[in-house]
């Protein structure tokens, strides 16, 4: 092997290769090597890892992984490997269901009504992406109204329902006794993490019951003597698993 040393270059010699490394000790398989703007450290005759012309990484050979990925450890008796990074807990799309109009209804006794304005459609990307759920309702009662329920569904399906009474049941109520319609408007709110098991374009909504039979209850509003009004939603936020 040739070695030139230049006050001006410095020291340079052979490229080498894996298998016969420019710079090996005893072991002349093992050791560095060189190529066009390539350093590459070789043991055992192979190419274990390489430092390309713009910091490029390469693995096991030229094996510089694609972008997003990072080195994952294989344990102590293998080499690492290039892999996605696992995206756990990061949100990939928000969508919400901004209601700035009242809506009222005597829906009551285990019937419900849908609240429009208060739905929205969300595709996952995985069968293993979870939803949170958030939601702020701005309502009120008719005289002697007592309460109301409410429930969020997919589709026709019923979800983070309670497991309490059969007949008023949801995932948020209310009780009060002889709610007057001038006392002011009241915030119901929940929060729910969801794991839809499909990629389907599904829909989600809000739908409210009344306790007391014949009693209107109204969202975003008021009625009576002194109207005022207020905002409602519901907001849809997918997280990866």
């Amino acid at each position: 092997m040739a070695l030139n040393i230049n006050g001006t270059t410095g020291i340079s010699g052979v490229d080498g290769s894996s298998s016969a490394a420019s710079i090996a000790g005893t072991d002349a398989n093992t050791g560095l090597s060189f190529d066009s703007d390539i350093i590459d450290l070789n043991t055992g005759g192979s190419s274990r890892f390489k430092v390309g012309a713009a910091g490029q990484l390469g693995v096991a050979g030229a094996n510089y992984g694609t972008s997003g990925q990072a080195l994952v450890s294989q344990g102590a008796s293998s080499a690492p490997q290039w892999a996605d990074v696992g995206g756990g807990g990061k949100v990939q799309q928000v969508k919400q269901a901004f209601k700035i109009n009242d809506f009222s209804s005597s829906a009551s006794g285990g019937s419900y009504a849908d609240i429009t304005g208060l739905s929205l459609t969300m595709q996952v990307a995985s069968n293993t992406s979870k939803i949170l759920f958030l939601a702020n309702i701005c309502y009120t009662m008719g005289s002697s109204g007592r309460g109301i329920t409410f429930q969020l569904t997919n589709g026709s399906t019923i979800i983070g329902n309670s497991t309490g009474y059969s007949t008023y049941k949801g995932i948020q109520a209310t009780n009060y006794a002889d709610q007057d319609t001038n006392e002011g408007l009241f915030m119901a709110s929940f929060g729910y993490l969801y794991t839809p098991g499909d990629t389907n374009n599904n829909t989600y909504k809000i739908r409210a019951s009344g306790f007391q039979s014949g009693v209107t209850f109204s969202i975003n509003q008021m009625v009576g003597a002194y109207t005022v009004a207020g905002t409602s939603h519901l907001t849809a936020m997918e997280v990866a698993p």
